[in-house]
This record gives C-alpha cells, sequence and structure tokens, in this order.
C-alpha cells in the first residue's frame, strides 16, 4: 500500500507539474499574444501617423501650389499693369509732344502774321519813322567806319613792331630758312 501511495503522490506531481507547464505555456502564449497585440497596435498607430504625415505633406504641397499660383498672378498682373502704364503713357508724351510741336508752329505762325501786319508799307511810312531809320543807318554805318579803323590802325602797329624786331636782330629774310 505504501507503494501504491508513493505511485499515486508521483502521478500527482506529475499531474501538477503537468498543469504548471500547461499554465506556464498558456500565460507564454497569452503573453506572446498580447505582445503581437501590442505590436499590432505600433504598427496600426505608426500607418496612422505615416498616412497623416502623407496627408499633410500632400496639403502643405496643395497650399504651397495655391500660393504660387497667387503670386504668379499677382506678379503677372503687376507686369502686364506696367505695361499698359508704360503704353499709356508713351502714348500721351506723344500727344503731347505733338500738341506742344502743333502750339509752337502755331505760334510762330502768328508771330509771324502779326510781324507782317505791324510791319509799316512803303507809302505809309511817316517822316518820322523814315528820319529814324535814317539817322539808325547812319549811327550803324558810322560804328562800322570807327572799327574799321581801329582795326587798320591795330594791324599796322603789329606789323611795325615785328619789322622793328627783325631789323633789331638781324634778321630781315624769312624766318623759315632759320627755323624760328
Amino acid at each position: 500500500m505504501v507503494m501504491m501511495i508513493i505511485v499515486v503522490m508521483m502521478i500527482i506531481v506529475v499531474v501538477v507539474i503537468v498543469v504548471v507547464v500547461v499554465v506556464a505555456t498558456a500565460v507564454v502564449v497569452v503573453a506572446s499574444t498580447a505582445v503581437v497585440v501590442v505590436a499590432a497596435a505600433v504598427v496600426t498607430a505608426a500607418t496612422v501617423v505615416i498616412a497623416a504625415t502623407v496627408v499633410i505633406a500632400a496639403a502643405v504641397v496643395i497650399a504651397a501650389t495655391v500660393v504660387a499660383a497667387a503670386i504668379a498672378t499677382t506678379i503677372a498682373a503687376a507686369v502686364v499693369t506696367a505695361a499698359v502704364a508704360t503704353t499709356a503713357m508713351t502714348a500721351a508724351a506723344t500727344v503731347t509732344t505733338a500738341s506742344v510741336t502743333a502750339m509752337a508752329h502755331a505760334t510762330a505762325g502768328m508771330r509771324t502774321h502779326l510781324l507782317a501786319a505791324a510791319r509799316p508799307t512803303r507809302p505809309e511810312t511817316t517822316a518820322a519813322t523814315a528820319s529814324a531809320s535814317a539817322s539808325a543807318a547812319m549811327k550803324t554805318a558810322s560804328w562800322r567806319r570807327v572799327n574799321t579803323r581801329a582795326r587798320t590802325a591795330a594791324e599796322t602797329k603789329r606789323v611795325n613792331a615785328q619789322r622793328r624786331r627783325e631789323k633789331d636782330t638781324g634778321n630781315t629774310g624769312s624766318r623759315k630758312l632759320f627755323g624760328a
């Protein structure tokens, strides 16, 4: 009977060991499953983060494209506006120049007309006008004579001084011969 008790105890010990091994295996399996579940959760979270990042990056690219298009449109509008303004200013300058030229021609024509209208004709000249004209002509002729006399005197003085110098130095011939 003792033997039987020993065998039963051995069976109990084996059963306990088997139960412990089974429980330990179950715990390991549960723990492994938990690790796998956690890993799956991490992978899922990482995938969600990556997807969100891609969506945000796409939104940023779209926004940047919209902003770049707006800037390009603004620049193009500014260039077109500048070109139109330049054309308008050139046209205005051309019109102004043409107007100023036309006014100058009209003024010159009017001046010529007024001078012609104000100039008395021969029969209409009065004695005072005729004597004033004659007096002015005489004064002009008088000054011309004075100026001519002064120029002639200055030239004579210069020639005489040159002759005196040549006489003093003994150089009465051509200057080209002496290399002066």
